[in-house]
């Protein structure tokens, strides 16, 4: 689980945006990246709970989970 931050790393695919969603699919927090393919993100003012979180590259959209305490 995150409690202040995460650190996203792609396989070297560009990342242009990433979007925090909370259970119910409202998102709570959006960054934009300049086109590195890794970034760190603060996570430290979300309330504990179960998130979800679309990583957007050229490639396409991914979609993973994470847990903050």
């Amino acid at each position: 689980p995150a409690k202040n931050s995460i650190h996203i790393q792609t396989d070297g695919a560009r990342i242009k945006r990433i979007t925090i969603m909370d259970i119910t699919g409202k998102t709570v927090s959006a960054y934009a990246n300049n086109g590195a393919s890794g970034m760190d993100l603060s996570v430290s003012g979300l309330p504990a709970g179960v998130y979800f979180m679309d990583v957007e590259t050229k490639s396409g959209t991914f979609r993973t989970r994470f847990m903050k305490e």
